[in-house]
């Protein structure tokens, strides 16, 4: 048995994009004239789904039952890993705009937000530890304040991206870097100007 997920064409992007179905295909014993082995069609069910529906338990036996279980797991089990590694990445620009916020933008943070927020704080410190980031020595001298970009001017807002390395995480970056370009080509014909 084997599971494949469909992907999706997105024609205003230019990409594609896994969807939220998988077919189910049985292999067969013979072989087409390429040498490949021959599949069939079983059903197609949605990759979301905690258990098999109703139609997939009829068509499927229970070996093949077991297979998507096993299959169901990994794609499980690598889908949080890469959602767990994009917060992971994202976590320095999150920060450093909270840090904005809480400077100038005057923003007050009620007490139930500052619990959650030192709790959070703690758990990620220890999970550092845990991990064996050691902190980096500071640099000798004052410490380099960082600049940001107010959000209006700023990266266009990053989705929510379940696969990193996917055609959409892939179409996103690019999306970034024409983004970086045109502010740049904008900075320079209003140095030029001015």
């Amino acid at each position: 048995m084997r599971f494949k997920l469909k992907y999706q064409d997105n024609k205003t992007l230019g990409i594609q994009y896994v969807g939220n179905s998988v077919i189910c295909v049985r292999m067969l014993d013979e072989t087409t004239k390429g040498g490949n082995q021959k599949q069939t069609y079983v059903c197609t069910i949605s990759r979301w789904d905690t258990e098999l529906p109703q139609h997939a338990i009829q068509l499927l036996n229970k070996a093949e039952v077991e297979e998507w279980k096993a299959w169901k797991t990994a794609h499980d089990a690598a889908f949080r890993r890469k959602q767990l590694e994009a917060s992971l990445n994202t976590l320095p620009l999150t920060l450093s705009y909270a840090a904005t916020a809480l400077t100038e933008q005057g923003c007050t943070v009620g007490e139930s937000r500052k619990a959650a927020i030192w709790a959070a704080l703690d758990a990620f410190n220890r999970a550092l530890l845990n991990a064996g980031v050691d902190r980096p020595s500071p640099a000798r001298g004052r410490l380099p304040s960082i600049k940001l970009a107010s959000p209006e001017i700023g990266l266009p807002i990053m989705p929510n991206l379940e696969q990193l390395g996917s055609p959409l995480e892939c179409a996103y970056r690019g999306i970034v870097e024409r983004y970086k370009a045109l502010q740049a080509r904008y900075a320079a014909t209003k140095s030029d100007t001015d």
